[in-house]
């Protein structure tokens, strides 16, 4: 049986590009409720992203429909004024 060969970029919420190494915003699911949290894409299966968050050492995976991409800019300004 073949596999799937992993896609090269998803679409996010806005129909944007998300490809390996992008910036998202994405929500983070726990038993306390749900955050949202910026994360780098990490890889792409043909269904779903793997994420690792910024702020925080977790990894999770989510339909790339349910983030959005951030630019550069964004990321960096949000670094910078918390750390």
């Amino acid at each position: 049986m073949a596999t799937k060969a992993a896609p090269e970029f998803h679409l996010d919420l806005l129909g944007q590009e998300v490809r390996v190494g992008n910036y998202v915003v994405a929500s983070l699911k726990s038993s306390y409720g749900s955050t949202l949290q910026i994360a780098k894409v990490d890889r792409l299966t043909p269904m779903k992203i793997f994420l690792s968050g910024v702020k925080t050492k977790r990894t999770w995976s989510t339909w790339s429909s349910e983030c959005v991409k951030l630019s550069g800019e964004d990321v960096l300004a949000f670094i910078l004024t918390h750390g």
